[in-house]
């Protein structure tokens, strides 16, 4: 096997498909922990700016920005799983239709076709 794609199974896994672990952790680092840690370093600015005026107003900054990372945690977390949702929709609709695939070859009358029939979309067709 190539240094690319992985045997598995008798078939290739593209590469993507292999690290999609590895994509889906850097995502929620690069993403998620980067807008979290943004949010909090918003937060603490607020602290600083705030606390020599107002300590009520930097509870509010605080208050204010809590809910904020919620709704964003929830908003990420559907995200994702409606991308999930839907690759797993796509598997399972590819995975139906080559099973239907499979049934209509199973199914497939042996003597409905004949060697010029088979060799016609060659170039090579032989009238015997």
């Amino acid at each position: 096997s190539s240094g690319i794609n992985a045997e598995y199974g008798g078939g290739i896994i593209p590469a993507h498909e292999r690290f999609q672990h590895y994509i889906t952790i850097a995502w929620a680092f690069s993403t998620v922990l980067g807008i979290i840690l943004f949010m909090a370093e918003f937060g603490l600015i607020c602290w600083i700016k705030f606390w020599t005026a107002s300590k009520a107003a930097a509870w509010v900054a605080t208050a204010i920005l809590i809910p904020v990372a919620f709704i964003f945690l929830g908003f990420a977390l559907h995200f994702h799983r409606s991308l999930l949702e839907h690759k797993i929709e796509e598997h399972d609709k590819g995975l139906r239709e080559l099973d239907e695939l499979a049934h209509n070859l199973d199914n497939f009358p042996e003597d409905s076709v004949d060697s010029t029939t088979l060799m016609a979309g060659h170039g090579n067709t032989q009238h015997v």
